[in-house]
């Protein structure tokens, strides 16, 4: 079988199912912003995010480490490492979750100002986080075992068939839900989602016996880890910390507005987040072989993917972004600027193509971790002054920028380390190295 093949037929179908997921999530939050009002659903954003954010150290880095050591374990045939590995880290980000949830809601408690519900709306949400933590765990997983329909259908298909029927409720119900009611919406979403994971991925692990991990494993786990944190961690808080500072520094209202339009934004990389979920696993693969061609081939397959969709999906949020956001309520059209502005940042995300799995399924995580550290510490304080001096268009400005220059220098230092090129290329589209 042609491994480029294989990769656009799994891609294709990871697509599709990450497509449908999107269009159903697109449509949960289009219900969710007429059932909740614009401030309701500013409360919801700013709590997904801020659990999104907790989770990143939650996870110490194991995601990324099982997505990158389970392909190279069923290459080399070390099944008990591979199932090492997952009791191991279920066992470990177990317990760093845990006390990170109890450490967040001790500092939620002594908050005494929060809107709709106080410290229960907090309290209540973060009890989601070591849900949230082991159910990306489990997701890589499957990723890494070569089943990324499995590992993405509670995330894609359930939680928004879920969220649909929840806000249906809600217009049905005709009354605006209080933070607290909202808090239990996403805990329950969470829990429900993750149950269905955990069986998916016992069913995937089943052929696989015995459970081998030494002492020396579960060190390089842990100190791989550290750095797969700061890389994967540090660019996951690109995606959240903007919603975070404008739900902080102006209101929960502006947090709904730009949520919104940040949330529509993404939409025109999910070709490149489908390719390099099946990408992934196939370049540790490839790399743990020393195939450098094989490598080059698959980069260059997603680079010319990943940009030619988002390239087309960005002409029409462009051209009418106003309706796009209209749909939400009227009061989302606020965020047209910022929807433009953040579209044109992802489209050179796009681009740069598979850069940050490249690094980190290569073993260059340090650096990587380096690059996307240094860029967020910077970027933190400008998005700061950006949403403070010009609301949600600095903070759009700010973020698109950062996020731009981050891939381009990931992708810089890769083809000088690694010798192979991950972005777009007239070159690349004709096929050539």
């Amino acid at each position: 079988m042609n491994p480029s093949s294989s990769l656009f037929r799994k891609g294709v179908a990871t697509f599709a199912l990450q497509g449908g997921g999107q269009a159903g999530m697109f449509l949960a939050h289009l219900l969710l912003g007429q059932a909740c009002g614009v401030t309701g659903y500013g409360l919801f954003a700013y709590l997904a995010a801020l659990a999104n954010l907790l989770i990143i150290p939650a996870k110490l880095g194991q995601d990324s480490i099982v997505l990158r050591q389970i392909p190279i374990y069923i290459v080399n045939g070390q099944f008990g490492l591979l199932r090492g590995l997952l009791a191991w880290t279920g066992r470990v980000v177990l317990k760093g979750s845990l006390v990170i949830t109890i450490v967040a809601i001790a500092i939620a408690q002594l908050e005494q100002s929060r809107p709709n519900g106080g410290e229960w709306f907090i309290t209540i949400g973060l009890a989601a986080v070591p849900l949230l933590a082991l159910g990306q765990i489990r997701a890589y997983a499957l990723m890494g075992l070569g089943k990324p329909v499995a590992g993405l259908f509670p995330e894609y298909i359930l939680r928004p068939m879920l969220l649909i029927c929840s806000a249906i409720f809600l217009l049905l119900r005709g009354v605006i839900p209080t933070g607290t009611e909202i808090a239990i919406l996403f805990f329950g979403i969470a829990a429900l989602s993750y149950f269905a994971g955990l069986v998916m991925l016992n069913n995937g692990v089943r052929q696989f016996f015995g459970e081998v991990a030494t002492e020396s494993e579960k060190k390089s786990w842990l100190r791989s880890g550290v750095w797969m944190l700061l890389a994967s961690g540090a660019y996951q808080a690109f995606s959240q910390i903007d919603v975070v500072v404008v739900g902080t520094v102006l209101s929960k209202r502006d947090a709904g507005i730009y949520s919104a339009a940040s949330r529509i934004s993404v939409l025109i990389q999910y070709g490149l987040v489908a390719l390099q979920v099946v990408a992934a696993p196939r370049i540790a693969a490839a790399y743990s072989k020393e195939d450098k061609q094989g490598v080059q081939q698959i980069l260059r397959r997603v680079a010319v993917l990943a940009t030619s969709f988002a390239a087309v999906a960005t002409v029409p949020m462009m051209v009418i972004p106003g309706h796009i956001l209209g749909l939400f309520g009227y009061e989302f059209t606020e965020g047209s600027l910022a929807l433009r502005i953040l579209l044109l940042g992802h489209l050179v995300n796009a681009a740069t193509g598979a850069t940050g799995f490249l690094l980190t399924m290569t073993g260059h995580e340090r650096r990587a971790a380096v690059i996307i550290f240094v860029a967020l510490l910077a970027d933190f304080p400008v998005l700061v002054w950006g949403v403070s001096n010009f609301g949600i268009k600095g903070a759009a400005i700010t973020t698109a920028s950062a996020m731009a220059l981050t891939h381009s220098a990931l992708a810089f230092f890769a083809w000088r380390r690694l010798g192979v090129q991950s972005w777009f290329s007239l070159r690349s589209l004709l096929g050539r190295q």
